[in-house]
């Protein structure tokens, strides 16, 4: 949904392993791209937004296996049936360039994707400025990451409640409209809707993104 880096984890270079796995050993920081980034940020400039990323393999009946390799020792990094990450690696671990070994179906592809979420708890009920500031400080990071070409990065401008299966939004006046449906649930766009006060939705999203309009 939000900027995403793809993992060709299938490349050539995977080695077989026992009961039809494939694995690849990477360093931690190319395979959670930009959470160096992010983890060094004042909490103060993160606290309405975080990284989650998600690891899928084309053509298994599973999802592909996680672990952090932190020395001697292996932890397991749990994956949901999502492919939702669901423990991730630390500021230090990424700084002591630790890596992560990779386990994958044989003959599956192994990509991944990152999405811009929000931190507010997952409820039916919102104020319709609970999530300026997670947009703000999305943005300035994803202005921070791109540098020099800040001016071509993509802005967050949509809050999606992804699974809430519909929403309406409250005006000043007390009046409902209902909000525009995204692919993943229903979506708002504080910027282009100043009137907004409040949202309710038909059921709690089981996660809240921030995306680019046109997304």
């Amino acid at each position: 949904m939000a900027a995403a880096a793809l993992l060709a984890l299938a490349a050539p270079g995977l080695n077989a392993s026992a009961a039809g796995m494939k694995s690849r050993e990477v360093e931690a920081s190319k395979v959670f791209a930009y959470l160096d980034t992010y983890l060094g940020l004042p909490p103060e400039q993160r606290s309405g937004f975080a990284l989650s990323y998600r690891i899928q393999a084309q053509g298994a009946q599973a999802t592909p296996r996680l672990y952090l390799l932190r020395g001697a020792e292996q932890i397991v990094l749990p994956v949901s049936s999502d492919g939702r990450v669901e423990l991730l690696p630390s500021l230090a671990d990424l700084k002591a360039h630790a890596h992560v070994l990779v386990q994958a179906q044989e003959g599956s592809k192994v990509s991944e994707s990152l999405d811009l979420m929000a931190t507010q708890p997952l409820r039916t009920d919102y104020a319709a400025t609970d999530f300026n500031v997670g947009l703000e400080q999305v943005n300035r990071a994803v202005k921070k990451i791109a540098g020099p070409f800040s001016l071509l990065a993509p802005k967050m401008t949509k809050v999606v409640f992804v699974g809430a299966g519909s929403g309406e939004m409250i005006d000043a006046a007390g009046h409902a409209s209902p909000l525009p449906m995204s692919a993943e649930g229903p979506a708002f766009s504080p910027l282009t809707t100043p009137s907004a006060r409040a949202i309710r939705l038909l059921r709690a999203p089981s996660r809240i993104a921030f995306a680019a309009a046109k997304d």
